[in-house]
């Protein structure tokens, strides 16, 4: 007599080579989905990092505007805002630390410490949410501002560069931002 045998499931050789398969195809989607997020990650710190340096250096082109308006209104020279006192601490080779608030410095804080120019976040009602206050949540960045005078041919200028440095979301790597902008005195009405 003869036995017909037949086969109703898979071997185990068969099953996992069906799994490695499926492992395979996806595994490779969700390395690439995790690298693209933390690209995407370094990459929102990187504009928030921008735009701390760009919101310091609109800080100082208000400061010269506004100065400037003084001048015309026969209240100071068109270029005293460099002189000012205040920020004496951002001309010394340490950096200087600012806070805005409307129109208005509100703080000056000296570099030498790189520390004390960490970046905290206030959700209270202030307009200025980023400041060097530490009442608030400290950030990964710290800003450092350099003003440095500067002149070309009798044109009086200031050189003002921004510094923000951090460290990623996964601690990974140092970052730096770095802006500079020239301020001329085109308001020079003497």
């Amino acid at each position: 007599m003869k036995y017909q045998t037949t086969q109703i499931g898979f071997s185990i050789v068969e099953v996992l080579v069906a799994i490695s398969i499926l492992l395979i195809g996806t595994l490779g989607p969700l390395v690439i989905a995790g690298e693209t997020l933390q690209k995407a990650r370094i990459a929102q710190e990187r504009n928030q990092a921008f735009l701390f340096a760009q919101e310091a250096i609109e800080g100082f082109i208000l400061m010269r505007n506004n100065t400037a308006l003084e001048h015309i209104e026969g209240n100071g020279d068109s270029w005293d805002w460099y002189g000012d006192s205040s920020i004496s601490d951002c001309r010394d080779s340490s950096g200087c630390g600012l806070d805005f608030e409307d129109e208005n410095v509100t703080d000056v804080v000296d570099c030498s410490n790189e520390e004390n120019c960490r970046l905290y976040f206030d959700a209270g009602d202030n307009r200025a949410r980023y400041t060097h206050d530490n009442g608030g949540t400290a950030t990964p960045y710290v800003r450092i501002i350099y003003l440095n005078n500067t002149s070309d041919g009798g044109v009086t200028s200031a050189s003002v560069e921004v510094v923000v440095k951090w460290t990623t979301t996964s601690g990974a790597e140092n970052m730096e931002v770095r802006l500079r902008s020239y301020l001329n005195d085109i308001y020079n009405i003497d």
